[in-house]
């Protein structure tokens, strides 16, 4: 089963882990948000640490792809964060439901 990582921790998060879970997609590990401390657990996930981490966390093998979580409001950094991802060669997990 594949570790995911997702970015936010928002409400998006708490659906993405049960969709993650109930459908044998992969484990959700964890997720980055720049606005919540390092190791603060969030709907039973610990945060991993702020978004500029996510490269070298994936690096190091903490995780194998990468969820982004950041709902339709904030699409433009959305984008963002998803151009940083691929400029960093993090693997982005996709799932349909």
């Amino acid at each position: 089963m594949q570790k995911i990582a997702l970015v936010g921790s928002t409400v998006l998060s708490d659906r993405l882990i049960h969709y993650f879970s109930s459908t044998g997609f992969g484990e959700a590990v964890g997720m980055f948000d720049d606005f919540e401390p390092v190791g603060k657990e969030k709907y039973g996930r610990p945060i991993l640490g702020d978004i500029e981490s996510i490269p070298d966390l994936f690096a190091k093998g903490a995780f194998d792809s990468v969820a982004i979580a950041i709902g339709n409001r904030h699409r433009r950094f959305r984008e963002t964060v998803y151009r940083f991802l691929k400029s960093n060669s993090v693997a982005l997990a996709t799932f349909v439901h």
